[in-house]
C-alpha cells in the first residue's frame, strides 16, 4: 500500500529509478538497514553499522572501490526511500534521514574525504537520491517544497554537476542525465 501519492510513471519520467530495483528488493534492503546491517548493492555482504556514525571510509573486502562509490552515492538511502515509497512504513524514511545526517556530518567535519565523496558517479547518484527524497517529503508532508537542508544539498550538488571542470570521466552523459533531472526538480 502506497501512501505517498507519487505516481510510478513520474518516477520513471524523472529518472528516479535505479536499474533493477524492485519494491520487494527495496523492502528487503530496508529491513536489513533497519536491523543494523549496511547494504550497498548486490554482491556485497551486509556489514554492521551505526546509523548515526557510519564509517564513510570503510574498506570492503570485495571490490572496495565499487563498495565505496555505492556507499557515497547513498544507495542505502535510496533503498530506504524506495522501501518507504512501496510500503508507507515511516521507519524507512526516518532511517534514511539518519544516514544522510551522518554523511553530511562526515562531509562537513572530515578534513580528508574519501575519494568517492565528490566523485562524478557518486555525486550523480546522490543527487538522484536527494531528488527522490525531496519528492517523498513534499508528497508525505503536503509541503510546497522539501526541507531547507535538502534544497541546499540539491543546490550544492547541482552546482557541482554543472561545472565543466568535473567532466574528466569518459562518460559525462551519465551525470548529464542527473543534472537534467536536477533542473526539472528545482524549476
Amino acid at each position: 500500500m502506497r501512501n505517498t501519492g507519487i505516481d510510478e510513471a513520474l518516477i520513471k519520467l524523472c529518472g528516479l529509478e535505479f536499474p533493477g530495483m524492485t519494491a520487494k528488493g527495496a523492502i528487503q534492503a530496508g529491513d536489513l538497514l533497519l536491523s543494523g546491517k549496511l547494504v550497498t548493492g548486490k554482491g556485497f555482504e551486509p556489514l554492521d553499522y551505526d546509523e548515526h556514525n557510519i564509517d564513510w571510509d570503510i574498506v570492503a573486502t570485495a571490490s572496495p572501490t565499487t563498495y565505496s562509490m555505492y556507499l557515497h552515492m547513498l544507495t542505502p538511502v535510496y533503498n530506504l526511500a524506495y522501501a518507504y515509497y512501496s510500503s508507507g512504513n515511516e521507519a524507512y524514511l526516518d532511517r534514511a534521514l539518519q544516514i544522510i545526517m551522518s554523511w553530511m556530518k562526515y562531509e562537513k567535519e572530515t578534513e580528508k574525504h574519501n575519494h568517492y565523496t565528490w566523485y562524478d558517479h557518486a555525486v550523480s547518484g546522490r543527487t538522484s537520491t536527494f531528488a527522490f527524497l525531496a519528492m517523498l517529503q513534499v508528497s508525505k508532508k503536503g509541503m510546497a517544497e522539501p526541507d531547507a537542508w535538502l534544497i541546499e544539498e540539491l543546490y550544492k550538488h547541482g552546482q557541482w554537476l554543472m561545472s565543466e571542470k568535473k567532466y574528466k570521466f569518459n562518460q559525462p552523459w551519465h551525470y548529464d542525465g542527473y543534472f537534467v533531472n536536477y533542473c526539472r526538480r528545482v524549476s
